[in-house]
C-alpha cells in the first residue's frame, strides 16, 4: 500500500501525507525507534516471551519507518478509521489499535527531541529554558468537537464565540511565534480565556514581557508585565498614541496566530474531533504542538547553518 514511498526518489509524496520532509522525517525516525523500543522493553518486562523479539507473524506495519509513516498520515489528515485501514492494508480494529499505540510513542519521540512543549505544573526555570528572552506571546485556541448527548455536558462545551462545541487550550509562544513553550490543559471549549489561563497559571519568571490580546483584559502576573491593547473608553476615542501602540501590539501579536495556524496544519486538531477515549484530545493537541516545534526548529537550522557556513 502506501508503504512504498518510504523508497520513492521524490520526497514530495511523503511531505504531502506526513508534512515532514525526508530529512526530516528521517531525523524523527531515529527517536521513534528509541521509543517505540523502550514502550515494547516495558510492555514485555512483565511477562514471559514464547518467541524472540521479532519472531512470529509479521504485521501490517511491519518496520519502524512504516508505523510512524502511519501515524504521522493520520495526525496529519485526520481520516475516519476505516479509511486508514484501507490504505495500510488492515481491518478497522487494528486501525484503532495501532493508532492509541503510536501516538503516545511520538509524543515521547518528539519529547526525546526536546520539541514539546511545557504543561501545567512545570517549573519556572523550565519555562526559562524554553524562552531564554523572557518575552512572550499568550493566545487561546478553540477546535471543533461532536455534539455532546448530554445536555449538560452541551452547554459546558458551547463556545458562545465559535457558535458550536468546542475544546480550548491556552498556548504560549517566543515573540518570533516559532516555539510553543507552553501548552495549557484541554478543556471545555465555554472557558474564558482570562479565566483559563488564571487557572493554568503558568510559571512566567520575574521580569517576563508578556503581550496578549484583548480578552486578557485585567490579567495580571505576579513579577511580569503584561501588555494588552488599550480599551475604547465608553463615549469617547482613543488618542493616536494609543490607536498606535495597539497597532504595534498587533503586529507583533499576529506571530503567535501563525504558531496556531501551524499547528492546526494538522487536520487531527482541526477539524471536528470524532473521539471518545479520555486523555485523547489533549495528547492530540500535545503532539501536534510539538511537531509544529519539531518542523520550526528543523527548518531554522536548515535556513541558518548554511548562511553561518
Amino acid at each position: 500500500m502506501l508503504q512504498r514511498i518510504l523508497t520513492h526518489k521524490s520526497p514530495a509524496t511523503l511531505y504531502a501525507l506526513t508534512g515532514l520532509k525526508r530529512q526530516e522525517f528521517n531525523d524523527l525516525l531515529g527517536a521513534f525507534e528509541t521509543a517505540y523500543r523502550q514502550q515494547e522493553e516495558k510492555h514485555w518486562k512483565s511477562k514471559v516471551r514464547h518467541r524472540q523479539p521479532g519472531g512470529g507473524r509479521k504485521g501490517a506495519i511491519p518496520t519502524a519507518a512504516e508505523k510512524l509513516l502511519f501515524i504521522l498520515l493520520y495526525v496529519r489528515h485526520y481520516p475516519v478509521q476505516r479509511v486508514q485501514a484501507v490504505l495500510f492494508g488492515m481491518v478497522q480494529g487494528q486501525s484503532w489499535e495501532w493508532i492509541h499505540r503510536l501516538l503516545p510513542i511520538v509524543e515521547q519521540a518528539l519529547g526525546h527531541k526536546v520539541a514539546l512543549p511545557e504543561r501545567p505544573g512545570a517549573t519556572w526555570q523550565a519555562l526559562l529554558e524554553q524562552c531564554p528572552e523572557l518575552a512572550c506571546l499568550v493566545d487561546a485556541t478553540e477546535r471543533p468537537r461532536s455534539r455532546p448527548k448530554d445536555y449538560e455536558e452541551q452547554r459546558r462545551y458551547y463556545s458562545g464565540k465559535k457558535k458550536r462545541h468546542t475544546v480550548k487550550n491556552t498556548l504560549v509562544t517566543n515573540t518570533q511565534g516559532r516555539r510553543v513553550i507552553y501548552l495549557g490543559r484541554t478543556v471545555e471549549g465555554k472557558r474564558h480565556d482570562k479565566a483559563l489561563v488564571e487557572e493554568d497559571d503558568p510559571p512566567f519568571p520575574t521580569g517576563s514581557r508578556i503581550e496578549a490580546d484583548s480578552g486578557y483584559q485585567g490579567w495580571k502576573v505576579e513579577g511580569a508585565h503584561v501588555t494588552v491593547p488599550h480599551k475604547k473608553p465608553r463615549n469617547k476615542e482613543l488618542s493616536a498614541e494609543q490607536k498606535e501602540a495597539n497597532c504595534e501590539l498587533s503586529q507583533r501579536r499576529v506571530r503567535v496566530e501563525h504558531a496556531i495556524a501551524g499547528i492546526k496544519v494538522h487536520r487531527l486538531v482541526q477539524d471536528v474531533y470524532r473521539g471518545r477515549s479520555e486523555g485523547f484530545a489533549d495528547r492530540a493537541m500535545v503532539v501536534a504542538a510539538g511537531l509544529y516545534n519539531f518542523k520550526s526548529h528543523q527548518r531554522d537550522l536548515a535556513r541558518y547553518l548554511p548562511a553561518a557556513a
